[in-house]
């Protein structure tokens, strides 16, 4: 596993609360979300962090082909930005994760998706040069709508 360059302030235990609107984070998190991907080793060291915090996780990837799981990735990132400022095409595309995530499909529980974000922030912490408490906040923020939808769907079909 990759190891993490900055702590999160999550890790720490001092959450921090970002005062920006919420027009001001998702422009933040685009921006950063950016750098993170013009870092080859992004997706990398979010899967190793990911996948590292728990078997049931790791198993779920058995049978990944993760050249595609890596671009899915990274387009399931963008259209999470685009979700929290209400674009219509990002519903649909979390519409379609949703649906295979839910429990009769990929069986992605619930409780998964805090891992997922907390996994995402160490990787951006390791990757984004302008990582800051604040910009966690803000990540934090802006990924809440999608994780709170993509969990919701998991009883749901």
């Amino acid at each position: 596993m990759f190891g993490i360059g900055k702590g999160s302030a999550a890790k720490s235990g001092k959450l921090t609360i970002s005062s920006a609107s919420l027009e001001e984070q998702i422009h933040n998190v685009h921006a950063s979300l950016n750098r993170c991907l013009a870092n080859d080793d992004f997706i990398n060291v979010f899967y190793d962090v990911f996948m590292g915090t728990d078997d049931e996780i790791r198993g779920k990837f058995a049978h990944t082909d993760f050249e595609q799981q890596k671009k899915l990735l990274r387009k399931a990132l963008l259209s999470a930005v685009t979700f929290a400022a209400g674009g219509a095409v990002a519903h649909e595309r979390l519409e379609a994760i949703r649906a295979s995530h839910n429990r009769t499909n990929l069986d992605i529980k619930p409780e998964f998706y805090p891992i997922w974000v907390d996994s995402l922030i160490k990787a951006i912490a390791t990757c984004d040069p302008q990582y800051t408490p604040t910009l966690e906040a803000d990540w934090r923020a802006v990924m809440k709508p999608t994780v709170e939808f993509l969990a919701s769907g998991y009883l749901e079909y």
